[in-house]
Protein backbone atom coordinates (compact mmCIF):
# COMPACT_ATOMS: atom_id res chain seq x y z
CA UNK A 1 0.00 0.00 0.00
CA UNK A 2 2.48 2.96 1.20
CA UNK A 3 4.90 1.74 -2.49
CA UNK A 4 1.82 2.22 -4.20
CA UNK A 5 0.95 5.67 -2.64
CA UNK A 6 4.82 6.40 -3.31
CA UNK A 7 4.78 5.44 -7.13
CA UNK A 8 1.96 7.59 -7.49
CA UNK A 9 2.98 10.75 -5.99
CA UNK A 10 6.75 10.38 -7.48
CA UNK A 11 4.51 9.57 -11.24
CA UNK A 12 2.69 12.95 -10.48
CA UNK A 13 5.77 14.72 -9.77
CA UNK A 14 7.50 13.54 -13.15
CA UNK A 15 4.51 14.30 -15.09
CA UNK A 16 4.63 17.62 -13.76
CA UNK A 17 8.05 17.92 -14.61
CA UNK A 18 7.20 17.29 -18.16
CA UNK A 19 4.82 19.02 -17.95
CA UNK A 20 6.39 22.38 -17.62
CA UNK A 21 9.32 21.19 -19.86
CA UNK A 22 8.44 19.95 -23.00
CA UNK A 23 6.81 22.41 -24.50
CA UNK A 24 3.54 22.29 -23.04
CA UNK A 25 2.54 25.88 -22.51
CA UNK A 26 4.44 26.65 -25.71
CA UNK A 27 1.44 24.98 -27.24
CA UNK A 28 -1.00 25.86 -24.26
CA UNK A 29 0.22 29.71 -25.46
CA UNK A 30 0.18 29.34 -29.15
CA UNK A 31 -2.60 26.95 -29.87
CA UNK A 32 -4.97 29.33 -31.00
CA UNK A 33 -2.43 30.27 -34.14
CA UNK A 34 -2.67 26.28 -35.20
CA UNK A 35 -2.82 26.06 -39.00
CA UNK A 36 -2.39 22.55 -40.16
CA UNK A 37 -3.16 19.46 -38.42
CA UNK A 38 -1.52 16.44 -39.63
CA UNK A 39 -1.81 13.05 -38.90
CA UNK A 40 1.47 11.02 -37.26
CA UNK A 41 -0.13 7.53 -37.00
CA UNK A 42 -0.56 5.40 -33.35
CA UNK A 43 2.18 5.20 -30.99
CA UNK A 44 4.40 2.02 -31.05
CA UNK A 45 7.65 3.01 -28.56
CA UNK A 46 9.91 5.41 -27.51
CA UNK A 47 13.12 5.56 -25.95
CA UNK A 48 15.20 8.72 -23.84
CA UNK A 49 18.06 10.47 -24.88
CA UNK A 50 19.63 12.36 -21.73
CA UNK A 51 22.57 14.32 -22.79
CA UNK A 52 24.47 17.73 -21.62
CA UNK A 53 22.63 19.59 -24.56
CA UNK A 54 19.30 18.41 -23.21
CA UNK A 55 17.03 16.00 -22.52
CA UNK A 56 14.78 14.30 -25.62
CA UNK A 57 12.60 11.68 -26.41
CA UNK A 58 12.12 9.83 -29.63
CA UNK A 59 8.31 8.58 -30.28
CA UNK A 60 8.17 5.83 -33.26
CA UNK A 61 4.46 5.62 -34.63
CA UNK A 62 3.43 3.75 -37.82
CA UNK A 63 3.98 6.97 -39.71
CA UNK A 64 7.51 7.86 -38.79
CA UNK A 65 9.96 8.36 -36.19
CA UNK A 66 9.71 11.86 -34.02
CA UNK A 67 11.83 13.40 -31.81
CA UNK A 68 10.44 15.70 -29.19
CA UNK A 69 12.04 18.27 -26.39
CA UNK A 70 11.84 16.59 -23.17
CA UNK A 71 11.04 13.40 -21.67
CA UNK A 72 7.72 12.36 -22.25
CA UNK A 73 5.81 9.54 -21.45
CA UNK A 74 2.86 8.11 -23.44
CA UNK A 75 0.82 5.18 -24.14
CA UNK A 76 1.78 2.52 -26.94
CA UNK A 77 -1.97 2.57 -29.29
CA UNK A 78 -2.04 6.52 -28.84
CA UNK A 79 -2.90 8.34 -31.67
CA UNK A 80 -0.99 11.20 -32.34
CA UNK A 81 -0.74 14.41 -34.63
CA UNK A 82 1.27 16.98 -35.81
CA UNK A 83 0.23 20.71 -35.23
CA UNK A 84 1.93 23.16 -36.32
CA UNK A 85 1.26 26.90 -35.44
CA UNK A 86 1.39 30.97 -37.12
CA UNK A 87 4.43 30.97 -35.26
CA UNK A 88 6.14 28.44 -37.77
CA UNK A 89 6.66 25.93 -34.42
CA UNK A 90 5.85 22.01 -35.10
CA UNK A 91 4.51 19.95 -32.02
CA UNK A 92 3.46 16.39 -31.55
CA UNK A 93 0.38 16.30 -30.03
CA UNK A 94 -2.06 13.33 -29.01
CA UNK A 95 -5.25 13.73 -30.78
CA UNK A 96 -8.07 13.99 -28.73
CA UNK A 97 -6.58 16.49 -25.84
CA UNK A 98 -4.12 19.18 -25.87
CA UNK A 99 -1.00 17.20 -24.94
CA UNK A 100 1.25 18.61 -27.03
CA UNK A 101 5.60 18.46 -27.43
CA UNK A 102 7.40 20.81 -29.23
CA UNK A 103 9.32 18.75 -32.12
CA UNK A 104 13.00 19.17 -32.63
Amino acid sequence: MIKTIIGAVGLVLISAVVFNSSGVKSFLNESKGVVETTEAGKMISLSFDKSFWGDTTTLTTDKGVFIVNGLVSMMTGEPLVIKKTQGGRSFLCVENNDVCHLLK
